[in-house]
């Protein structure tokens, strides 16, 4: 039984064009255009079509954590310390907190994924959003009393239509 192979649209192009070049239907610099890369990433490319297959078109950290990643042992005493003792803070108070007072270095963006993730913190940009649109308030008819209240040269007029929204 053959293994599947992850791959996106760039990979099946870039499949079937090398297979026409090793039956001898393009060149090698017909499809590099095609591809759109250089002729050096072709030669590679087809190299590794050659010796590997399709496998070879697949980049070699494809399904490996990131070297970048945040260690698990770290993500889990973050989680633990937020809802034991910082349950009340924002992402960012917080994870300057972690770093002040319980010498935990975790990045805020990283603390805030985690948080919602766990459900501990809702996202902040969706509840605006929801806010704004779910409003129900007539935010023309408010704008057109300003122009009016201000072309006719009140001043206080205009304060009030401001205040009555």
């Amino acid at each position: 039984m053959t293994r599947r192979l992850p791959m996106g649209q760039k990979e099946l192009i870039r499949i079937k064009v090398l297979e026409m070049v090793r039956q001898g239907k393009m060149t090698l610099k017909a499809a590099v255009k095609t591809m759109g890369v250089s002729y050096r990433q072709g030669i590679r490319l087809y190299a590794a079509y050659r010796q590997e297959g399709d496998a070879g078109l697949i980049h070699g950290n494809y399904g490996k954590p990131s070297n970048n990643r945040t260690p698990e042992i770290t993500r889990e005493a973050a989680l633990e310390l937020y809802r034991n003792k910082y349950n009340d803070f924002g992402p960012t108070f917080a994870a300057e907190k972690f770093a002040e007072e319980e010498g935990l270095q975790i990045s805020v963006s990283v603390l805030r994924r985690l948080l919602i993730e766990a459900g501990e913190w809702k996202d902040s940009g969706m509840l605006r959003n929801t806010a704004a649109v779910g409003s129900g308030k007539n935010i023309s008819g408010s704008l057109s009393n300003l122009m009016v209240a201000t072309t006719a040269g009140s001043r206080n007029a205009a304060q009030r239509a401001v205040l009555s929204r």
